[in-house]
């Protein structure tokens, strides 16, 4: 007899079975729709995205023209892998997709995909690395070396990339800037705070300062940026000789003090012997006249000034001498008319003059006692 029993359960496993497939195929399906979207998707956006990143040009019209373009490439890519037997084979066969026209183009796509890119990266600046060598700017697509130099290459600077775009290859020498006032200079760009200034060092603490980077054209070393600590440093070097100038300006002006008060000095005395020296002269003159009150009192003057005067000293020892005999003489003749007074005075002024004047104590002493007494 007819298990009935187990034919159910056989019919059972087979359904299972069945419903299992079933849902793998519908699982597949959804997946390779899924996947397809997905990959159109991506492929387009990459594609995009890189060519307008390179090339500068707008989004939007890139990615117009690449879904338009690449209708072709999706058909081709959907009838070689419309089935699994299709997948399997590009990993059996590495020539799989050089042996079918829908193969030959993907490949011819992605050929293309690339010699656009190469276009658009002619001028897509931001992926270049640049060196700068004695010919000009060497770029490449790619870090390393200068070919030629050795100079590593580095991703290109702003500068760079304008000298490129101007079509130079060069970039302009950096010109020297002459700094005076470092308290007060701009020494970086308020808004980036990137420095404005690239200097190359001396010997004792000096600079030399430039507008942009670049070589020391006097040295051929390298310019570096200035740092905040190198601005301090600078303003520190600068204060301090400023002190210094200062403090050799007072010195030079105290000098200089000194040195006029010397001259005023000197013309002062220069001035005094030159007067000196017209007193002694008219002293002479007056004493070669006869005129001895005038030599006296030129004398007088002089000794003033200038107490050791030989000249004047004898001068007036002489004429002091005459003039009490002439007072003397003056002081007999008043004597002699009875003028007894005028006869004591002189000779009491020439005994001023030389108190050694015999005569002159003589008059005085007949002088004296020829006046008449006033009574006790």
């Amino acid at each position: 007899m007819v298990d009935l029993s187990s034919i159910r359960r056989n019919l059972s496993s087979v359904t299972t079975a069945v419903a299992i497939l079933a849902l793998i195929a519908l699982l597949c399906v959804v997946g390779s729709i899924v996947f397809a979207h997905r990959f159109v998707e991506e492929t387009v956006k990459y594609a995009v995205d890189n060519i307008a990143d390179r090339s500068g040009l707008s989004v939007f019209l890139v990615r117009g023209v690449v879904i338009v373009a690449t209708m072709p490439f999706f058909w081709a890519v959907g009838r070689l892998t419309k089935n699994i037997w299709g997948l399997i084979n590009f990993g059996w066969d590495s020539m799989a997709l050089y042996k079918n026209w829908y193969g030959r183009l993907i490949v011819a796509y992605v050929g293309v995909y690339f010699l656009v890119i190469y276009w658009a990266s002619l001028q897509a600046l931001n992926y270049k690395y640049c060196a700068e060598t004695p010919e000009g700017t060497w770029t490449s697509d790619s870090p390393g070396k200068d070919p030629v130099y050795g100079i590593e290459l580095k991703s290109c600077t702003m500068d760079q990339k304008l000298a490129l775009r101007e079509g130079t290859g060069h970039l302009k020498p950096p010109s020297e800037l002459t700094i005076t006032d470092f308290e007060h200079y701009k020494w970086f760009d308020p808004v980036t705070g990137h420095p404005l200034v690239w200097y190359s060092a001396l010997p004792n603490d000096e600079y030399r300062f430039f507008n942009g980077r670049g070589v020391d054209p006097h040295s051929g070393q390298e310019l570096k940026p200035l740092a905040p600590e190198i601005v301090e440093h600078l303003k520190q070097l600068q204060d301090a000789q400023a002190a210094a100038q200062k403090q050799v300006v007072q010195e030079a002006a105290e000098k200089e003090r000194i040195d006029n008060d010397a001259r005023d000095a000197a013309a002062r005395q220069n001035a005094i012997v030159s007067e000196t020296r017209s007193r002694v002269d008219e002293a002479q003159s007056a004493f070669t006249a006869k005129d001895y009150e005038s030599a006296i009192a030129s004398c007088t003057k002089v000794l003033k000034t200038s107490p050791g005067n030989n000249i004047c000293t004898t001068i007036k020892q002489h004429a002091s001498i005459k003039l009490a005999e002439k007072l003397v003489g003056q002081g007999q003749a008043h004597f002699e008319k009875g003028e007894f007074d005028e006869a004591l005075w002189s000779a009491e002024e020439a005994l001023n003059l030389d108190p050694d004047n015999l005569n002159a104590l003589k008059l005085k002493k007949l002088a004296s006692g020829m006046k008449p007494h006033t009574p006790q």
